[in-house]
């Protein structure tokens, strides 16, 4: 009988991929039930010898120029910042180029005024002058396992990220053509956390008391950052035992620890985290199930490495000088500085999240360091935490086909 015992940073166990025949993506354990996967995945592309362009706009064209030659090149359209520099950057490149102009898809839940972007959406349609806008409304089918999340759970297993079957109504709509998403502006644009010290050493700013502090920090040895990291990190994850939610936090710290001080080196590294490694993979698995191509231009290595060589050393801003510096000949000045942002939580933990919480008495994944009864609180709350999203697939999961057979020698927990 295995003893209860204290996790310890070498509890190796947690590291390893949740024992699931499903388990596509290989989430391990601890990803698993805290709802977030950190670090660095070694199938991701090094960007660091790429011939880099003079203007990263240009690689930008370049990167979506085969997207417009397939027909239907169809941009997935929200409204917001990222997609809508996507949008504006292929409607000129086609005209440019005498090109058959892109088709924006958007997705509207009238019943959630939280997903309203509707205003913003008219007011780039009007600047851009876009010919062919269709909007589908996916009501409550986007559910985390509805409709279809659930088949897709079904065919291609526990992926990453759980909302990954939002696309699908989007690729279908692209079948035999491209989908052109926006995903990596937040990371690439807001994400480098050396951002204000950057702007601090390029000389765009004069120094605060705070700028102490992160100059201390981007110093520090590797591990005593690591240390710091992981005081700060936390998710919100009532449903973890305490030394669960201690690794967790060792864990992110670690990985967190690994970023770059630098421009160029972040954009690097940020290429090659695991979330992007995996949701790109996860997307294109899903696209060629129904006939369309993956296109993330923000993704493209070419555009990256060009950023890095424009942005030098210390980048060029944060997220809104940063996009207005790039992209202000493209769009009005409002929509590249906007503040705003929609949240699509109740579209995903909609009735069948619910109806499924309602329903599950267990067991819970990893049931040795899950309390059921509090996920299940968790879920059935108004707003549950996206932490708990893959949390809630892999319980669907276990209750539609019978786990592997989970390795010999796991240790119990206690708190």
């Amino acid at each position: 009988m295995n003893r209860p015992h204290r996790l310890a940073p070498d509890d190796g166990w947690l590291h390893e991929p949740w024992p699931h025949e499903r388990n596509a993506s290989g989430i391990t354990r601890l990803e698993l039930v805290c709802g977030w996967v950190t670090g660095l995945d070694p199938r991701g592309p090094d960007i660091a010898d790429v011939d880099p362009l003079a203007d990263p706009l240009d690689a930008l064209d370049r990167a979506l120029i085969g997207s417009l030659q397939q027909a239907p090149c169809c941009v997935a359209f929200s409204g917001g910042r990222d997609s809508s520099v996507l949008l504006a950057l292929a409607t000129r490149l086609a005209r440019r180029e005498g090109l058959p102009e892109p088709i924006a898809l958007t997705m509207r839940w009238p019943g959630l005024p939280e997903t309203d972007e509707s205003d913003w959406q008219e007011q780039v349609v009007t600047h851009l002058g876009i010919r062919d806008w269709q909007i589908l409304e996916p009501d409550d089918d986007l559910d985390l396992v509805g409709a279809v999340a659930g088949p897709l759970l079904l065919e291609h297993g526990l992926t990453w990220p759980p909302a990954a079957h939002v696309v699908l109504p989007l690729q279908r709509a692209a079948t035999g053509g491209v989908l052109v998403m926006g995903d990596g502006g937040d990371q690439i644009f807001a994400g480098w956390r050396r951002a204000r010290l950057g702007d601090l050493l390029a000389g765009r700013r004069r120094a605060q008391w705070r700028d102490v502090l992160r100059a201390l920090d981007a110093l520090a040895p590797t591990p005593l950052r690591a240390l710091a990291d992981s005081l700060r990190a936390d998710t919100p994850a009532p449903w973890l035992s305490p030394p669960t939610l201690r690794a967790w936090r060792r864990h992110q710290g670690s990985a967190a620890a690994q970023e770059p001080a630098t421009w160029p080196a972040f954009l690097r590294w940020t290429r090659r985290e695991r979330a992007t490694v995996l949701t790109l993979d996860t997307w294109e698995r899903i696209g060629r199930g129904v006939g369309s191509g993956l296109s993330t231009p923000f993704w493209d290595p070419v555009f990256l490495r060009s950023l890095g060589v424009w942005g030098g050393r210390f980048g060029r801003g944060q997220r809104t000088p940063l996009m207005a510096a790039l992209f202000s000949d493209l769009l009005p000045d409002t929509i590249l500085r906007r503040t705003t942002k929609a949240h699509f939580t109740r579209a995903f933990f909609s009735h069948a999240s619910r109806r499924f919480a309602e329903g599950w008495s267990g067991p819970a994944p990893e049931s040795p360091i899950v309390d059921a009864r509090s996920l299940r609180e968790t879920w059935l709350t108004d707003l549950p935490p996206n932490t708990s999203a893959v949390l809630l697939q892999a319980s669907w999961l276990l209750g539609q086909a019978t786990p592997a057979t989970p390795p010999a020698g796991q240790p119990a927990i206690d708190g």
